[in-house]
């Protein structure tokens, strides 16, 4: 089997783990190794020909079922209210102190919704106030849930402008940051995607990313709050409260709870300059089950994969 129908069986099987079918365009953009469109044509007629990959409507697939490519239709339908949805609350989180670039991440980044879905934001705060960003943020939670408004305000990853490269280098997070959608500071994500080109290892056929978001507009509370806290005071209150809330996590995580999406709660890293899922829970779980699966399509195709 030639490296290249590997790398294309590579990325239909990842994105496999999450029952989501991929378009000849998206499959080249996601192989890891260079390859034109014509090339990717060939192969791919010759992976359906063998009954390797199976193709329902315009999507390819592992699995021989026709309702795969009738669940991604819809599932794609519903991301488009959703992101609507969630460009305006985008617009709204500019409102936050401390809060600079601000993106849409998760499954509705990749066009993935349903009708209760949550909606997930990739924030970049600025220097060394990444926790006084979220107290403000974390009150506003609690009064949304209130009226059953949390899921749309989920931060499921937090960096500041100093901590912009992505320690963990690997096809899932790599896959995470390709996807992403900016929505607010364009120059603050471009040098985001320049600290993290390593992405372009994984997909070299993904073209270079271009942030078209909008610049971020500061109301006067914000401008106000900022200036107050904009000295060694506000460092310390900073401190503390990742002091606070690494605390809290170390007991959440202790009672060993999961939500719905299979996320440990209180699995969360808190360090001065990011606040992410520590990489050994949810992260790890799709790799290993990326690896599984990897396996078990080597094993009966005889081939190294």
């Amino acid at each position: 089997m030639e490296v290249l129908q590997e790398s294309i069986l590579k990325v239909v099987t990842y994105f496999d783990i999450f029952q989501y079918p991929l378009t000849a365009e998206e499959i080249r953009c996601f192989t890891d190794s260079p390859c034109s469109a014509e090339q990717l044509e060939y192969l791919l007629q010759e992976l359906l020909r063998d009954e390797i990959i199976f193709k329902t409507q315009d999507f390819y697939t592992l699995h021989k079922n026709s309702s795969l490519g009738a669940k991604r239709i819809k599932e794609n339908t519903a991301a488009k209210k959703q992101l609507s949805r969630a460009k305006k609350i985008g617009k709204f989180l500019t409102s936050f102190p401390f809060i600079k670039g601000i993106a849409i991440s998760g499954s509705l980044s990749k066009q993935v919704a349903k009708e209760d879905s949550d909606i997930d934001f990739f924030i970049i705060t600025k220097a060394n106030r990444l926790w006084l960003s979220k107290i403000f943020f974390t009150s506003f939670i609690k009064l949304a849930s209130l009226v059953g408004f949390e899921k749309w305000f989920c931060l499921n990853y937090i960096i500041d402008e100093t901590s912009l490269e992505v320690p963990e280098k690997n096809i899932f997070t790599a896959t995470e940051i390709i996807t992403l959608i900016p929505l607010h500071d364009p120059l603050l994500f471009n040098k985001f995607f320049e600290a993290n080109n390593w992405i372009y290892n994984f997909f070299p056929n993904h073209g270079a990313l271009k942030v078209a978001a909008e610049e971020t507009s500061i109301i006067l509370p914000r401008r106000i709050i900022e200036w107050m806290l904009n000295n060694k005071q506000g460092d310390k209150i900073d401190d503390k409260l990742m002091k606070y809330f690494r605390k809290r996590w170390e007991k959440l995580t202790s009672q060993n709870r999961f939500m719905r999406s299979g996320f440990q709660i209180g699995t969360v890293m808190a360090e001065k300059h990011f606040c992410r899922p520590y990489p050994e829970h949810f992260q790890q779980k799709i790799l290993d089950i990326y690896q599984e699966k990897l396996e078990a399509l080597k094993t009966t195709l005889r081939v190294a994969i």
